[in-house]
């Protein structure tokens, strides 16, 4: 039994580690410092543990989601063909390794600055198995599949800029790109990964050519948990205001009898 473990943990540990290939240490240190810079210039303005955890993640996911803009084109412009995707390693690699620093620093200064949101699932084991499927796609030229993936972002930069800044919150816009990119993209993305033709052309040997296709998969439950979050936080709202406006303007019919 030994001697079959420890050659698949030797191959394990060696795709996963230095998770941060040593070409990219320093962008991966800089991305770092970015997201301290952007936390700490926004301590005074916003107050609150979940204000200041909102703002690093609208710093990430806008970061990701212009990085991802050119694959993005690739893939539309071509008619959803992922083969058209053009690697671009400069900015792949770094876009990929910019949201690794995220991760960690979101971790980090989260146990300073905002410890009770720093859930066991949400936080801490999302963020470890990101951390290690970001250094997967880093040793077998798939950064260029994450960064594309990126896009999936914009919902979470527009729904917490209405959180952190209520004047430019827009429900509809929220719930329309989350709608199209991480259910309506992610379930596309899910049948073209796992179609063998396209397996064909990705990077790698045997099962590794499979990822793609069971991360995209493993992924969809969670998408489709926010987007009901999101329809019935809207619906819920929605309703609210409509009984605030009803009473309002019942309130105003009693006065003007009463007069």
């Amino acid at each position: 039994m030994s001697t079959l473990i420890s050659p698949l943990l030797s191959r394990a540990s060696s795709a996963l580690w230095p998770l941060v290939p040593p070409h990219l240490l320093r962008a991966f240190c800089l991305a770092y410092l970015g997201n301290v810079f952007v936390l700490l210039s926004g301590l005074k303005r916003y107050q609150k543990p979940a204000q200041r955890m909102w703002l690093l993640s609208i710093y990430a996911s806008g970061t990701m989601t212009m990085c991802s803009l050119p694959f993005f084109v690739d893939w539309v412009s071509s008619g959803g063909n992922v083969a058209a995707i053009k690697p671009r390693p400069l900015l792949a690699e770094t876009a990929c390794v910019a949201f690794m620093a995220h991760l960690f620093a979101d971790l980090s200064l989260g146990l300073v600055f905002y410890r009770s949101h720093l859930t066991l699932g949400w936080k801490w084991t999302h963020h470890a198995c990101f951390i290690l499927v970001i250094s997967w796609t880093l040793t077998h030229n798939l950064s260029h599949l994450f960064a594309f993936g990126g896009m999936m972002e914009l919902p979470i930069y527009l729904i917490f800029l209405g959180f952190l800044e209520p004047a430019l919150r827009n429900d509809t816009l929220s719930l329309v790109s989350l709608v199209a990119l991480r259910l309506v993209l992610n379930v596309v993305l899910v049948g073209q990964f796992w179609t063998p033709s396209v397996m064909a052309q990705l990077p790698g040997e045997g099962w590794e050519r499979c990822v793609p296709a069971l991360l995209n998969t493993a992924i969809l439950p969670g998408h489709v948990w926010i987007v009901q979050r999101m329809v019935r936080r809207v619906v819920r709202e929605g309703r609210e205001k409509r009984a605030a406006r009803l009473a309002e303007r019942a309130e105003k019919v009693v006065d003007g009898a009463a007069r």
